[in-house]
This record gives C-alpha cells, sequence and structure tokens, in this order.
C-alpha cells in the first residue's frame, strides 16, 4: 500500500511540476521575443507593469505571472528593468492603471518620469484548454506598440471547480436601469457572466440600437472590473477601439437579485460606482 501511495503521489508532484514547467517555457519564449526590441532602443531600458489575469481562481497569478516573466526578461541580458518598487511608487503617485495594458500617453508619462525607453504589458486569459498570454511594447517616445507576442499553454486552475459555483455567474435579465445610465438615454436589458472569465452585456443605445459587449471580467468580493473587447450592434460586429484600462464596477447579491453597475467608456471619472445606491444601481433577477 506505502508503495502504491509514493507511486500515486510522485504522479500528482509530476503533473503539477509539467503544468508549471509549461507556463515558465512559456514565459520565457515570451521574453525571448520581447527581448528582441533591443535593437530598437537607445539606451535599452524598459518598464514592465504588472500583467492582468482574468478567469483565474488564483488572485495572485497575475502578480506571480508578471515576476516570472520579468525574470527571465532580465535573464536575457539585452535590456535593463526599472525596479518593481520604483515603478509602483510612481504609478501610484501619478494615479496610473496598475495592471493590464495602459494607454499610450500613460506609456509616454511613465517614459519621461523613469527615463525608460519601452513600457512592457501583458495580459493573461484563461481559456477552456488552458491558458493564453499575450505581451506587448510600448514605445515612450511615439506611444506606438512595436512588438506583440501571443502564446497558449497548459493551465490546470486546481480552484476552478470553486469558482465555478460562484452565486454571480449566471444569465441575470436586467429589470431597472440605474438612473445615472438612463439620463444618458442607455436602457440595459440582459447580462451573462460566465464561469470562464467571459461577460455579455446587452443594452440598448440612444439610437435604438441593440448592443452587445463581450469581454473578459474578474470578481473580488463586490468589486468587478471588466475588459471589454468586442462590440455588436443589432447582432453585426462593430469597429471597437478595446479599452486600455480596467472598467470599474461593483456588483452585490440582495435578496435574490442582481445590483451591478458598469463605469462609463467616457473621457471622464473611471471611479468605482457604489451599486447600493439607487443612483448608480441596475437591477437583475436570474434566468438560468
Amino acid at each position: 500500500m506505502k508503495t502504491i501511495m509514493t507511486f500515486i503521489f510522485s504522479i500528482l508532484i509530476i503533473g503539477s511540476a509539467y503544468a508549471a514547467d509549461d507556463a515558465g517555457k512559456t514565459f520565457r519564449k515570451a521574453a525571448d521575443d520581447i527581448s528582441a526590441i533591443s535593437s530598437k532602443l537607445k539606451n535599452k531600458t524598459v518598464a514592465v507593469i504588472p500583467f492582468e489575469a482574468l478567469g483565474f481562481s488564483d488572485s495572485h497569478y497575475g502578480s506571480i505571472s508578471t515576476a516570472k516573466f520579468s525574470a527571465a526578461l532580465s535573464e536575457k541580458g539585452s535590456l535593463t528593468l526599472v525596479e518593481r518598487e520604483k515603478l509602483d511608487s510612481i504609478m501610484r503617485e501619478k494615479e496610473l492603471s496598475m495592471i493590464g495594458i495602459i494607454e499610450s500617453r500613460d506609456a509616454q508619462k511613465i517614459g519621461n518620469i523613469l527615463s525608460v525607453d519601452a513600457v512592457i504589458t501583458g495580459s493573461l486569459y484563461r481559456t477552456e484548454k488552458g491558458a493564453e498570454i499575450t505581451v506587448k511594447a510600448i514605445d515612450t517616445k511615439s506611444g506606438k506598440i512595436i512588438r506583440v507576442v501571443s502564446y497558449s499553454y497548459s493551465y490546470h486552475d486546481s480552484g476552478k471547480k470553486n469558482k465555478a459555483s460562484s452565486p454571480f455567474h449566471g444569465v441575470w435579465k436586467v429589470t431597472s436601469t440605474a438612473p445615472y445610465l438612463l439620463e444618458m438615454d442607455m436602457k440595459y436589458e440582459k447580462i451573462e457572466l460566465r464561469d470562464d472569465g467571459s461577460f455579455s452585456l446587452f443594452l440598448v443605445n440612444n439610437s435604438d440600437t441593440f448592443v452587445e459587449i463581450r469581454g473578459r471580467y474578474r470578481i473580488e468580493k463586490n468589486s468587478i472590473d471588466y475588459r471589454p473587447m468586442q462590440m455588436f450592434f443589432d447582432e453585426k460586429p462593430v469597429a471597437f477601439k478595446k479599452l486600455t484600462r480596467v472598467l470599474e464596477g461593483t456588483i452585490y447579491l440582495n435578496r435574490g437579485l442582481l445590483f451591478f453597475n458598469y463605469t462609463s467608456m467616457g473621457k471622464g471619472s473611471r471611479s468605482r460606482l457604489d451599486a447600493m445606491d439607487k443612483y448608480y444601481r441596475c437591477t437583475a433577477e436570474k434566468i438560468k
């Protein structure tokens, strides 16, 4: 019996190591490809922004992956990385996006402050078959993307079953739209929050067009972050400039009803609105 248990334990360890090694190899490959930008940079200095991670049960997966990628990039020796503590301090001070893909003007601002040639950003997405990573290098002088790489890799989410049991998951029919949205002539119809980290929001805009917004989301306690990625007008895809900031909202369950909001995509404030406030509250009931 002891021999059998030892064998089973060894298999589990090997399996976990394989999954971790696959991700590690992918991060090293991404770092290798990104390091090729060194020939285009005058001083060969870069800042790596903390990666955005959506669909993972581990809330620290993004920061862990950022650290692994940064270590791999540093090992290449062709680029000089800004210290993480210094970068975090500057981003908090200047109220810049702390995760994910930042706007080009933010990249230029970071470049001026830290005297770096490029900013590296990344996003990690949980998929049905594993995970995907996309990394971009943005020139801090022009604000233009000078290199982008994307890879898929094996990933086993040990916490997926617990994540799938979240009471927020499902299809919700919107019974009342928040007053601040009605004032902009928008009426919400339905929101779908799927257990793979994707969402669809259906609404009617001020032109009486039926709109669907698709993207990724993440919920932590009563905070919900949205990353819109696609838009459809009357079921037809339209040109849609992906937002470079996560949209910050709030979400609650109250006596079987869903209270939520979705921050405006305008150029104004993107503060996290409180869905417990009637003025900012959309109410929905679960239909499946």
